[in-house]
């Protein structure tokens, strides 16, 4: 059984060297890394295949955005799927600056003989003044079959504008990654407009989306360096709230992304309800 859920309300920062969840599901160990590398023990996905490869650059890099980043790895899930046929990884991070912590990095990756999935989300500890990193990359048969990667505000108050320019900049690097749909609203309500969304491109795309999806998060990633933490400082009720905020924005995302159904069918229902709600989408 999968970790209790969590109470925005009741969440308090963890220790920086505290392990935030444990999940065990027949698979799991005690949480453990590689003292140099920093990979867990667990850590095998097929670096020859591109969001292995990204997922692998996550892992790797992640501690090394900036000397004043302190990253803590916690658990690492490791699940067979029903039919033998899958994988899926799925890590976390929680990020301290400063001796502060100021947001939670979660990743999933999901491979099979044909299919590759990564999605990877940042959540701030305190989302009025920082933004939320938001990454579903699907590829099937050798191909990118959906690739959306974003910087959203659901709950920020200020700073807005500086965080439209940066995507909108970003957006322009990767012209070339076509937006040949219009994306459901559920997913860009809360985005600035700097959202890189396309479907059906060629296998020669994967290495723009890998450089986008890294230039995207390491954009929101130094958001958190340039925020001085005057917010998290005031009035304790209203962070809780603008928590409650980010909770529903992101449970909004869990009730409507298709990718639901796939995980249900690979994982079980009970299993795939307990990880979105008790380790994806939970507050930082």
């Amino acid at each position: 059984m999968l970790a209790t859920h969590v109470d925005p309300a009741k969440h308090q920062p963890e220790h920086a060297d505290a392990v935030a969840y444990q999940i065990a599901d027949g698979l799991n160990t005690q949480p453990t890394h590689d003292n140099i590398t920093g990979r867990p023990h667990n850590w095998a996905t097929d670096n020859t295949r591109p969001y292995g490869q990204l997922a692998t650059w996550t892992v790797d890099n992640l501690d090394r955005i900036d000397e004043r980043v302190l990253s803590r790895p916690s658990d690492c899930i490791r699940k067979l799927s029903i039919n033998s046929k899958f994988m899926l990884w799925a890590h976390q991070w929680h990020l301290y600056v400063h001796g502060a912590h100021v947001a939670t990095c979660r990743m999933v990756l999901i491979q099979g003989n044909k299919n590759e999935i990564i999605n990877t989300w940042v959540f701030p500890k305190d989302p009025r003044s920082c933004p939320v990193f938001a990454a579903e990359l699907i590829a099937t048969a050798g191909s990118p079959r959906l690739t959306f990667i974003d910087i959203q505000t659901p709950v920020m108050e200020a700073k807005i504008e500086a965080i439209r320019i940066k995507t909108f900049a970003l957006r322009q690097s990767y012209a070339n990654i076509l937006c040949d749909e219009t994306p459901p609203s559920w997913a860009i309500s809360d985005s600035q407009g700097g959202y890189v969304f396309s479907r059906q491109l060629s296998d020669i795309a994967f290495s723009e989306i890998q450089s986008c999806y890294k230039n995207y998060l390491t954009t929101n990633l130094k958001c958190f360096l340039a925020d001085t933490g005057s917010a998290r400082t005031s009035n304790s009720a209203e962070l809780l709230l603008a928590q409650k905020e980010l909770y529903d924005y992101q449970h909004h995302h869990m009730d409507n992304s298709p990718g639901n159904t796939f995980l249900s069918k690979l994982f079980g229902a009970d299993w795939t309800n307990d990880f979105l709600r008790t380790f994806l989408f939970t507050v930082a």
